[in-house]
This record gives C-alpha cells, sequence and structure tokens, in this order.
C-alpha cells in the first residue's frame, strides 16, 4: 500500500553507494560538469525540474560495472529523454565526479523482523530469537538536488527504493542527510 500511495508523489533522486563504487569515462561525454535539467517525476511532469549534472567521469556502483565491457553500449539512467535514447540491455545508475565535492548522505534500512521464529513458545529464551541485525547503514553519494530536501521530504532514490529524510543535508553525522527507508513489502 505504501508504493501506491507514494509512487504518484514522491520526486526522483539518484544515490551511489560509496563502499562499493567504481569511476568510469565515457567517451564523447564534457570534460567539465554540465548542468542539464531533468524531470523530478517521470510522470508528473508538474513538479518541476531538477539540475542535473553531467561530465565524462561518472561515479557507478560496482555491481553494475562488473557486468560491463570493454565498448560495450549502455543507457545511463536519465540522461536523455526516453524517447531519443537508444534501447540497451543495461541500465545503469551514475553520479557524475565532482572531484571531492560530492554530498554524502546515510541510508538507513530496517530490518522489520526482529525475530529470527515466526512464533515463540512460552518456554523460549528471547535472546535466543532476536534478530542481530535490525538494520543495514551504507554510506552513499546523492546529488546536488539532495541540498533543496528537508525533515519530513519523501523521495524514491532510484534502484534503491522509498525514503523519508529524517535530517537534511548538513543536519546528520558530518553534515551527512539521514534517510530512513519506507517499507514496501518488496523483497530485498
Amino acid at each position: 500500500m505504501n508504493k501506491k500511495v507514494i509512487d504518484a508523489i514522491a520526486p526522483r533522486h539518484t544515490a551511489v553507494e560509496r563502499e562499493n563504487t567504481v569511476l568510469v569515462t565515457v567517451k564523447g561525454a564534457p570534460d567539465t560538469p554540465q548542468q542539464e535539467p531533468r524531470p523530478r517525476h517521470p510522470k508528473m511532469l508538474s513538479l518541476d525540474t531538477k539540475m542535473a549534472l553531467f561530465a565524462n567521469q561518472l561515479y557507478i556502483e560496482q555491481v553494475d560495472a562488473v557486468v560491463l565491457q570493454q565498448g560495450e553500449e549502455i543507457t545511463l539512467m536519465k540522461l536523455y529523454p526516453e524517447e531519443n535514447a537508444t534501447k540497451t540491455q543495461k541500465k545503469i545508475q551514475w553520479l557524475t565526479f565532482q572531484g571531492e565535492e560530492f554530498i554524502g548522505a546515510e541510508l538507513w534500512d530496517f530490518n522489520y523482523h526482529l525475530l529470527t521464529k515466526n512464533s515463540l513458545a512460552k518456554e523460549d529464551n528471547l535472546g535466543k530469537y532476536l534478530n542481530p541485525v535490525t538494520a543495514t547503514i551504507p554510506d552513499a553519494w546523492v546529488g546536488s538536488a539532495f541540498n533543496e530536501l528537508t525533515e519530513g521530504d519523501i523521495i524514491e532514490l532510484e534502484r534503491k527504493g522509498y525514503f523519508r529524510v529524517d535530517k537534511g543535508i548538513g543536519q546528520g553525522p558530518g553534515g551527512k542527510a539521514v534517510l530512513f527507508k519506507i517499507p514496501t513489502g518488496a523483497s530485498k
């Protein structure tokens, strides 16, 4: 139900997990970052636009990089309007390399299964069945449009899910944004 309500209104944003990123070079792309307007939501054009940076140096997640082959044609998500883009088999999430100027965020994903057993018996030791991992908190880089987000905003991080902003840029640990994942019933 969360997804049905949120999907229609949540602006789209980009994030790549810091620990598993790879810097790639895009042949024919501009050497210096250029700003280009992009829709905040692919179906809700009334949400105005955000500015996206694009250049020849991009960070992508390692999970995407390991499946790429030298010279292979891919689609860089949200780079060009879909009607103008060549259809390819692989769509890659990306952020433009800006030196050390990336904005950081913590992406909290809570494990809502606090117990490892479906039903506890009276004689069961609760401590034995507590899930040892109740949250994962990947550290991510996010796009410059994150500067506009404030506490309580609900967004979609493309290919990562829906999140509620708990702390905006500059408000969390080390100046990072803090986002809490919204459960949608999707399996991981």
